[in-house]
Order: structure tokens, then sequence, then C-alpha cells
């Protein structure tokens, strides 16, 4: 089995991704690996709870 990218971990039950997240982007886009954590632009605004909803 090959070895896990760092921005993933096993964890119990599942997985654990470890994120950098840029709201306010012009498009919903996952940039890729950068360092220890894994880029993901997203269009909605860190208000409200906006962007933690767009996330999942």
């Amino acid at each position: 089995m090959s070895a896990l990218p760092p921005w993933l971990q096993a964890a119990p039950g599942g997985c654990r991704l470890a994120l950098r997240v840029q709201p306010k982007s012009s498009q919903n886009k996952i940039v890729g690996p950068e360092g220890e954590v894994l880029k993901v632009k997203l269009h909605a605004t860190p208000e409200d709870g906006k962007a933690n909803a767009a996330l999942m």
C-alpha cells in the first residue's frame, strides 16, 4: 500500500483532511496540494456559515 499524502490522515471511522480554504474566489475549485494541506477555493463568502456549507 502506498503512503498517504501529508494532507490526508487515517482516523477512527474514516479519514481526516487538512485543508486551506480560500473563500470569495471566482469559482469553486480544488487547487491541489500546497505543502502539508490541500488548497480549496470557494465562491461563497465567509459569513453566516456560507463558506462552511459550500465546503460540505
